[in-house]
């Protein structure tokens, strides 16, 4: 087993959607998890945000994506 395996396993079993890495400004999902081949110590589990809407979060980029992946869950799931 290596570390994506057993990252992907924590997250799966813990109920979040992957990784987030804010001082990067970069997240993936556990679908397309570690795409940068590499894991920083500064990435932290979290859960996907759709932007569309999205008043809790309010990064530079959301204009220019679908989703990000962030520490709170959206309401509608807590």
């Amino acid at each position: 087993m290596n570390i994506k395996n057993m990252v992907t396993g924590f997250l799966s079993a813990k109920g979040y959607s992957g990784l987030y890495n804010l001082e990067m400004e970069c997240g993936c999902a556990i679908e397309d998890l570690m795409p940068c081949e590499s894991m920083s110590g500064d990435c932290k589990a979290g859960y996907k945000r759709f932007c569309k809407g999205c008043k809790d979060i309010d990064y530079d980029f959301c204009e220019m994506i679908e989703w990000c992946i962030a520490p709170k869950k959206p309401d509608a799931e807590k």
